[in-house]
């Protein structure tokens, strides 16, 4: 496992290196006001102004000039000029990959620690669609510690620089990250999204420059690399297997949009990952393209507002002592300025969207990827939507995941003013409120042990359906602090819903009626 203090290290690079990648949003935009839709990634060969987002006293955000030198940066098509059939501009580009799918036909397969460690490894989203100024969430950071990861890594800076950077041939120092294989067996037709090298070193060793290249032998050292989503890949051909693959990939981007047929394609592939869940509560047949647009940029924003809430305020005494005193600290500075990012980043998005979007199909692309991204959404939905071709139905299911989200976190915040609406109110500092602060394991409330089969109780459902009255069908069954639970609402739909410590606000025992 790596080092507390390693990791904490590691997070204040990657939080000084994205301060650093945050671009000239407002120069960049007053300079060019309408972007057309066949214009390549900017591209900026001199000092220029970067804005920084800094929450004042007020709660208002404000912009500090700061000033760096951007080097020469890689000129990558947009969508807009990608979008023929699946394939894009890039094609027959030779990339190493890095393959973490883990075969799912195994029912018996398990993850070793190392395993574990590589599988939490943020599945890259592509980002070439956007100015480098609004790919500041698509930064990732993970750390290597199997020689032949490293490897990959060395082989991706070699080919670089051996195809000189600069050129619109995909020869940029990226590697494949994969996220989709249809045969467990073959990599052929395997998908999946390019990283791109823009940082690396040897953990422990920080200030390494990435035009240096680590010796991938030194085993007992983990590698450190800072990397950005780049562009999505079809496997045409393996040119090598071992010691890891190398393949031929042409780009892959979405269908045009009048030739879709919605609704198909995210059925083929969720049903494969997710045999369980009912899509037919997910799809919403009656949406249109335009509205699920708009449903998934107003989820956007509210997530981003539910962060911002939570994130960035005053904090009490009491409070600050207690992160003085932890490791916390760091972690929270670190989503702070990542909830201020995501806030700017929307900002300008939302501002700009039809100039860096002109078409539906660009829009959707977009509007989808990067609701995913800002949402920190899990790999599992990430290599989801990777594998579409449809944008609408990539809409459709981002749209909804992040409803999801987001109806999720305003019903904790409503059930908790519910029951108890003193502690709710973030700007009260009174001794009372701070005497009522809690720290320590949340636990499962005393009457949570004593329902039984028969046994009515009330379900916080969400703000549409608010609170719900049902009837527990089963005995529950406890796993460690969880209460598993069978419950028939009034409606005559039966669901298996867990009672946890953490979610024990959605519960209470039924309450007497007012009439």
């Amino acid at each position: 496992m790596i080092p507390t203090t390693s990791r904490q290290a590691f997070v204040v690079v990657a939080i000084t290196f994205a301060a650093l990648v945050i671009g000239a949003r407002a120069a960049f935009f007053s300079a060019q006001p309408s972007l057309p839709s066949t214009c390549p990634r900017p591209s900026q060969t001199s000092a220029r102004s970067v804005f920084q987002h800094k929450r004042t006293s007020q709660g208002r955000a404000t912009r500090i000039p700061t000033t760096r030198f951007h080097k020469q940066q890689i000129s990558c098509s947009p969508t807009a000029l990608c979008v023929c059939s699946v394939h894009g501009q890039r094609r027959d580009v030779t990339i190493p990959l890095l393959d973490l799918i883990i075969a799912e036909t195994d029912e018996d397969s398990y993850l070793s620690e190392e395993d574990e460690l590589t599988e939490s490894m943020v599945q890259p989203l592509p980002s070439t669609h956007l100015p480098d100024e609004l790919t500041t969430l698509n930064v990732y950071g993970m750390q290597l510690s199997r020689p032949v990861h490293k490897r990959i890594i060395q082989d991706a800076l070699e080919r670089g620089e051996r195809n000189g950077v600069g050129e619109l041939n995909g020869m940029e120092k990226v590697f494949g990250h994969v996220a989709y294989k249809p045969n467990a067996n073959s990599l052929i037709g395997a998908i999946g999204c390019t990283a791109e090298i823009l940082m690396q070193a040897n953990t422990g060793d920080l200030d390494g420059d990435d035009d240096n290249i680590v010796d991938p032998e030194e085993d007992s050292i983990p590698q450190t690399v800072l990397c950005r989503g780049s562009y999505r890949f079809i496997v045409k051909e393996l040119v090598q297997t071992i010691p890891f693959p190398v393949a031929i990939v042409d780009e892959l981007c979405d269908e045009e949009t009048g030739n879709l047929t919605t609704n198909a394609t995210i059925v083929s592939a969720v049903e494969e990952d997710e045999e369980d869940d009912d899509e037919e509560d997910m799809i919403d047949d009656h949406a249109t393209p335009a509205e699920l647009e708009k449903r998934c940029m107003v989820a956007m924003k509210d997530y981003v507002d539910q962060q911002l809430d939570v994130l960035i305020r005053d904090m009490t005494p009491l409070e600050q002592s207690i992160l003085e005193d932890t490791d916390n600290r760091v972690n929270l500075t670190a989503q702070r300025h990542a909830a201020e990012e995501a806030a700017a980043v929307y900002s300008v998005f939302e501002q700009y969207l039809v100039d860096l979007c002109p078409g539906p199909t660009e829009r959707y692309f977009a509007v989808a990827f990067l609701a995913a991204e800002m949402a920190n959404m899990e790999n599992d939905v990430r290599r989801t939507i990777l594998r579409l071709t449809n944008g609408i139905d990539r809409l459709r299911y981002v749209t909804h995941a992040l409803e999801e989200v987001v109806g999720m976190a305003r019903a904790r915040r409503m059930a908790h003013a519910i029951t108890d609406p003193v502690n709710d109110d973030r700007e009260s500092t009174d001794e009372n409120s701070l005497m009522n602060l809690k720290v320590g394991t949340p636990a499962l409330p005393p009457w949570a042990k004593s329902i039984r089969q028969g046994m009515r109780v009330e379900y916080y459902w969400n703000e549409v359906e608010g609170w719900c009255e049902g009837t527990v069908m089963e005995e529950p069954i406890q796993i460690v602090d969880e209460i598993i639970m069978t419950v028939r609402f009034s409606d005559g739909e039966t669901h298996r819903l867990p009672f946890t410590a953490d979610e024990k606000v959605r519960w209470r025992p039924p309450q007497q009626s007012s009439e």
